[in-house]
């Protein structure tokens, strides 16, 4: 009677194993198929695309200087933002 519940047990374990297994392949091909589809759609979208990019920076510079009959300081604020598109390329300075 032993040897008969044991076999019994290893069968139904075996059985379970396999069953379990099955739904996680399947959800593994899905989660696959679903990553080579956004892929696909990234290299397309990036095909589109044109190289272009924008930098933009703000300097600040404190100044102090006199001549005999006056003494200035301050601040000097400079807006730049260069545009890069393929071959072309422009440059712009916004003194505030």
């Amino acid at each position: 009677m032993t040897t008969s519940k044991r076999t019994i047990l290893i069968v139904v374990l075996i059985l379970a194993q396999a069953c379990s297994a099955k739904p996680t392949r399947n959800t593994a091909k899905q989660k696959r198929a679903k990553a080579l589809k956004l892929l696909d759609k990234y290299a397309e979208t990036q095909d589109k695309l044109q190289r272009s990019f924008i930098v933009k920076f703000e300097t600040s510079t404190k100044f102090n200087y006199r001549t005999r009959s006056s003494k200035r300081s301050g601040e000097a604020h400079k807006l730049y933002e260069m545009r890069f598109d393929g071959d072309r390329t422009s440059v712009r300075l916004q003194q505030k």
